[in-house]
């Protein structure tokens, strides 16, 4: 046997011959310049996460944030519907200046959850238990709450908001009505599930007249008398119609009858019976391309601005003081950045659907960008994960 000197030298045994291996060290030194590469991107990503919360005026320097970050911070609670209180959306431990950077109270960063069905039918459970107990009621009584109870109001773009969110709840033993729900359905519309408790109710209700007027009324009604009819919440939002020719496209009387309805939400709101009342922001169309025919011409992005603008005055109160003081409204917008990207890809899209032949499968990814109207699912979906984020967040383990 060879004396060892740099080397150390082994022996195996196979088909009774032995056989020499040569095993060599690898001198410590180098691997010196892997971990200087190593320190280097993390310092590198420490630089980022500094710049970007300076950009974002987060109170935390770049190292600690970037600790935070991989110590998986808590989910966001709270109103993470209105945009002035959250900044950012993204799904499960995504970590950026799109999907987090949002300082909760103690200074510290959150993060969102993607919801699926177990954690959605978990979120119910909590939710109904709560509703029961904060009605303070007898079990055996007649008007202990049986079921959930959500509403949406509105035209085409909040039954679209409604379609998303009832799709990703779990179909145990759905029952819609009508069934099946016919295509561009002009009516209302409601999915039941007895096993999860739960009604999610969609009124058509594109214009702010008296029909709208009434229908709120009789929820109010409804649940003042009878607790086991108290909604979640009520999601309503409508301008579009508004817009149209044939309903006077009259911008000045959009604003006298939300100036009509403004107190009627805030009486609701303050009454404690109806639940959470959340206005969605109009999201922004898609109106870069003039190949849509004429209706393109009377909904438009700047059209829109103005309409948003006019909700805000009449629905929320702006004070020096807190710029989101609310009059009984939850104003929805942090979604907003998730349209508007959407349209961006949309431009893109259609640039290269113009430029060359081979671009079918890019194409019927965003086939939506043809209505200019209604905002697509890449960006819907992820805006409807953002509602469930502010409903369960609270009431989550994970």
């Amino acid at each position: 046997m060879q004396t060892e000197r740099h080397s150390r030298t082994s022996w195996t045994v196979g088909n009774g011959r032995s056989s020499r291996r040569r095993i060599r060290r690898t001198p410590l030194f180098c691997f010196l310049p892997l971990l200087l590469f190593l320190l280097l991107l993390v310092e590198i990503a420490a630089s980022a996460v500094n710049t970007i919360s300076r950009q974002a005026g987060h109170p935390l320097l770049g190292n600690q944030l970037l600790l935070q970050m991989l110590e998986q911070p808590p989910l966001c609670v709270g109103n993470l519907l209105n945009g002035r209180a959250y900044d950012g959306v993204g799904e499960g431990d995504v970590i950026s200046r799109l999907s987090l950077l949002k300082s909760c109270d103690d200074g510290k960063i959150c993060r969102l959850m993607r919801y699926t069905a177990h954690p959605i039918a978990t979120c119910l459970d909590a939710l109904f238990h709560q509703q029961v107990a904060t009605a303070n009621i007898s079990s055996s009584s007649p008007l202990m709450p049986d079921e959930l109870l959500f509403f949406f109001m509105g035209d085409s773009r909040i039954r679209q908001q409604f379609f998303n969110f009832v799709k990703i709840i779990p179909n145990y033993d759905w029952v819609t009505v009508p069934s099946p729900i016919p295509a561009k359905y002009r009516g209302d519309i409601e999915m039941i599930s007895r096993l999860l408790r739960l009604r999610v109710s969609f009124k058509w209700r594109p214009l702010v007249n008296d029909e709208l007027i009434n229908t709120l009324r009789h929820i109010r009604e409804t649940a003042a008398s009878d607790p086991r009819r108290r909604p979640q919440f009520i999601l309503l939002s409508m301008a579009v119609w508004h817009m149209l020719r044939e309903h006077g496209a009259d911008i000045a009387l959009y604003q006298r009858r939300m100036t009509h309805l403004g107190p009627i939400l805030a009486s609701m709101s303050s009454s404690g019976s109806c639940g959470r009342i959340i206005w969605l922001r109009q999201y922004t169309s898609v109106d870069f391309y003039g190949d849509n025919g004429e209706s393109n011409t009377l909904v438009v992005s700047d059209k829109l601005r103005h309409y948003n603008r006019i909700a805000l005055q009449r629905l929320v109160i702006q004070t020096e003081s807190d710029s989101s003081t609310r009059r009984g409204v939850y104003l929805w917008d942090s979604s907003d950045p998730l349209a508007d990207e959407y349209v961006r890809a949309c431009a893109i899209l259609k640039r290269y659907e113009h430029s060359s032949n081979n671009t079918k499968e890019y194409v019927t990814a965003y086939a939506n960008c043809n209505d200019y109207v209604h905002t697509g699912y890449s960006a819907l979906s992820q805006a409807t994960q953002l509602l469930f984020n502010d409903l369960c967040n609270a009431h989550s383990i994970s």
